[in-house]
């Protein structure tokens, strides 16, 4: 009789399992056999540290074989472009979803969800009655536009029109853990659309404030508030100008572990290099203490020219952790003709962001000179599409 897996003793199996690195591996094994999954799942493989499965697993709200599963469903349908499950959660006018917590706007209302939650319950915020309070006096003409969730922070831009002050625009931070409550209200000061991220503490709003001096690139300056002193005056810190003007395309900002971080996909104009290299430009600065002696920047190997030629307008760029290692991670979509091919390939690449930033405690307030890293690091090749 051939020997085979079914045959080996729960130990020996546990064992194998144990070297598999990723979930989908784990599950696949696991329903080879009917015998090899009941050994399984009493003994399901660790869960991605850093992935919300893991954080509601610690507080005992999931169980571990479901936590996996979760995340096994989670990769299979964004790897195969389809979705694992659908769900109609109600009607707006426009939505967020971040961290399985959807927030969705009609007219004045705003209701939140945690899909993930044991118990979901939608939670209401009225934004009429907080702009009431705020102006002093009842609009008779609102709307509203959300632009960030993230940590418990909605943010979001109220536009009101007043019998007296005629329309009148504001940005509000409302903490949607506790309704209604608001922690942040800032005027706008920009006719310019403004990108908002935040933590638990800070809250980061960037704009474009128009030319640069070279007169060729829009200026971005951020403005960081502390939520628990808002009343206080917001640190103001100018980026270093970026040759990317469209967030998203070629240019993603993101918060992580106390900084602010900006990477774009070209280099800054004052920066030479070949014209057949490209790089990421990589900025950060601390929330702490944002100010231009502490701004950091990096450079890292992205693609060669002579690859084949790309189409910018398809690129797509963005900064996530990633859910096993915590480390965050450059993902970017490009069109590319490969090779010379007549046949366009949409290709997604990951790329870590390496640890070449000084370590907050060794900065003693002295300029940081850019480093260049001309290593070449190997994108990983997720997702190829033909068309």
């Amino acid at each position: 009789m051939a020997p085979s897996l079914t045959g080996l003793p729960p130990e020996t199996l546990l064992a194998i399992a144990g070297y598999l690195d990723n979930p989908t591996d784990y599950v696949h094994l696991s329903r080879s056999h009917r015998s090899i999954s009941r050994i399984l799942r009493d003994r399901p493989q660790r869960v991605a540290e850093h992935s919300k499965e893991c954080r509601l697993l610690a507080s005992r709200q999931i169980e571990p074989i479901d936590a996996l599963l979760r995340i096994y469903n989670r990769q299979q349908a964004w790897s195969e472009a389809e979705p694992t499950s659908t769900l109609v959660l109600g009607d707006g006018q426009s939505f967020l979803y971040r961290q399985g917590v959807v927030a969705y706007s009609r007219d004045d209302l705003i209701r939140v969800l945690d899909v993930h939650s044991a118990q979901p319950t939608e939670g209401v915020i009225y934004t009429s009655l907080i702009a009431s309070q705020l102006l002093g006096v009842d609009c008779k003409d609102s709307e509203v536009e959300l632009l960030h969730l993230d940590h418990g922070l909605l943010t979001l831009i109220y536009r009101g029109e007043t019998h007296t002050m005629g329309w009148t625009s504001w940005i509000l931070v409302i903490d949607v853990t506790r309704y209604e409550q608001l922690v942040l209200a800032v005027d706008m000061w920009t006719f310019e659309d403004v990108l908002v991220r935040n933590d638990c503490q800070h809250v980061c709003i960037i704009a474009p404030t128009g030319l640069s001096a070279s007169g060729r690139h829009r200026q971005w300056v951020c403005r960081l508030w502390d939520t628990k002193n808002p009343a206080a005056k917001p640190a103001t810190l100018e980026i270093p100008e970026l040759s990317i003007n469209e967030v998203g395309q070629g240019l993603v900002f993101e918060v992580f572990d106390g900084f602010l971080y900006a990477v774009t996909t070209q280099s800054s104009h004052e920066t030479e290099e070949p014209e057949w290299e490209s790089h990421y430009t990589c900025f950060r600065f601390p929330l702490n203490n944002p100010n231009k002696m502490r701004l950091e920047s990096i450079r890292i190997w992205r693609r060669d020219h002579r690859e084949g030629p790309i189409n910018d307008l398809w690129t797509d760029l963005q900064l996530v952790q990633d859910e096993s290692t915590g480390e965050l991670t450059i993902i970017e979509a490009r069109k590319e003709w490969t090779a010379g091919s007549s046949t366009q390939r949409r290709t997604w690449y990951r790329q870590r962001l390496p640890a070449l930033f000084s370590d907050p405690s060794d900065i003693d307030g002295k300029d940081q000179d850019m480093v260049d890293s001309n290593v070449r690091t190997d994108s990983t090749q997720a997702v190829s599409q033909s068309e």
